[in-house]
């Protein structure tokens, strides 16, 4: 008896099966909804991963300056005349849109454009 070796027809189709769905997996199939609610077509799952913790840092970011201006006046001084006293410029941007953030000296509130919700 010879044997042979090799793939046959049924291992061809699991192989592809399996790398099907790890395509899928991957990049998604598009069509859904975005945590802005905007479409998040044609973006994949990674893409999508890296947009959100883009976003979750500039959350971070506008919560530390807030602190900072917070402290400031906490301690009887009044608020910085901007954002540049912080001296705080790895945090004074955005880093989606790469836009430097908004400062009202009067009120202390510090915004993004790109992420007017945070």
């Amino acid at each position: 008896m010879s044997r042979h070796s090799g793939f046959t027809l049924i291992g061809m189709v699991v192989v592809l099966a399996i790398i099907g769905m790890l395509a899928v997996t991957m990049y998604g199939l598009g069509g859904k909804k975005d945590r802005d609610g905007g479409q998040a077509e044609g973006k994949s799952i990674p893409a999508r991963a890296i947009e959100m913790a883009e976003s979750v840092e500039c959350q971070s970011n506008l919560n530390q300056l807030r602190q900072m201006v917070s402290t400031y006046t906490m301690v009887g001084d009044p608020a910085p005349a901007s954002l540049a006293e912080l001296r705080m410029d790895s945090i004074s941007r955005c880093p989606v849109s790469g836009k430097p953030y908004k400062y009202d000296p009067s009120t202390g509130r510090v915004q993004c454009e790109t992420h007017p919700k945070y």
